[in-house]
């Protein structure tokens, strides 16, 4: 791209801005989608971005990579380098107003246990629960249909059984090789 060229696309980026005391609002098209849109620019025919990130690039540099940009004023249709900073979307995600970084705020659960290392779970999807209340639901569902837990403990039981003797190992989960061991230093301090 030439110099005339790219004085007439930043001439026509920069029409459809305007600047406040605070922030530079973009005044174009919108992206549409979920949520509050952003700012959508198009410099070539084929090519679509986002405002915020164009204005970025054209006065401070590239987005690194595996970055995103964070509007610290909170304002999805600001332009001002100034109020955007390069983060990880994860910190992104939490920063902002979403379900994620309200649930991620909280510090008890609905039921007002605390969330401390102690009685917090991870979700393998991501994510955490309550183990005081996860422990109040078992006993409750246990409780409530005693034959259906006796048949899941059985059951869960014999699965590690097969588990056990597939892997070579004995009903106590050590191996033949272990119990040998445990047999012989045994004997040696008796």
């Amino acid at each position: 791209m030439n110099g005339t060229d790219r004085e007439k696309l930043l001439a026509r980026f920069w029409a459809k801005v305007n600047k406040t005391e605070t922030c530079w609002l973009w005044t174009g098209g919108t992206s549409r989608g979920s949520g509050e849109p952003y700012g959508s620019f198009h410099p070539s025919r084929s090519v679509l971005v986002r405002a915020h990130v164009f204005a970025y690039e054209m006065l401070v540099g590239p987005v690194p990579l595996g970055l995103v940009l964070d509007h610290l004023c909170r304002v999805r249709m600001c332009c001002n380098p100034a109020h955007l900073e390069p983060v990880t979307p994860q910190v992104n995600v939490l920063r902002g107003i979403g379900p994620t970084a309200i649930n991620a705020a909280k510090t008890h659960c609905d039921h007002g246990h605390e969330f401390t290392p102690e009685n917090t779970g991870e979700v393998t999807a991501g994510g955490r629960y309550c183990k005081a209340c996860a422990y109040e639901a078992n006993l409750a569902r246990r409780k409530a249909n005693p034959e259906a837990n006796r048949t899941y403990q059985r059951e869960w039981a014999r699965r590690k059984r097969e588990a056990n003797y597939a892997a070579g190992l004995s009903s106590t989960g050590k191996s033949a090789f272990d119990k040998a061991k445990s047999v012989s230093a045994r004997r040696r301090t008796a």
